[in-house]
């Protein structure tokens, strides 16, 4: 029996105002998430699975609960270090 599809993602909810937009000629579906700091989100539209429109109040109390984490620290270089493609020989053409 096969193991599990390394591609097969977790579902995610997000809730927020949905609009369309359009980044190097591609639509993908903005999500813009109320909160402090507010946040806003793309998704290539073959990636949603569903979509459930609700009232404005619904939405934001939704907001709250699903609010995806900001990038963290730890994830990025540190600040004196710059990272450059033709820095990193394992990059090298």
């Amino acid at each position: 029996m096969p193991g599990p599809d390394p591609l097969d993602r977790a579902p995610t909810d997000i809730a927020g105002w949905l609009s369309e937009a359009t980044l190097a000629g591609a639509s993908f579906l903005r999500i813009d998430i109320p909160g402090d700091p507010p946040a806003t989100q793309l998704y290539a539209a073959g990636s949603v699975y569903a979509i459930t429109p609700c009232d404005e109040q619904t939405a934001r109390l939704a907001a709250k609960i699903t609010r995806p984490a900001p990038v963290q620290r730890w994830e990025l270089p540190a600040e004196d270090t710059e990272v450059l493609p033709h820095d990193d020989p394992d990059l090298a053409f």
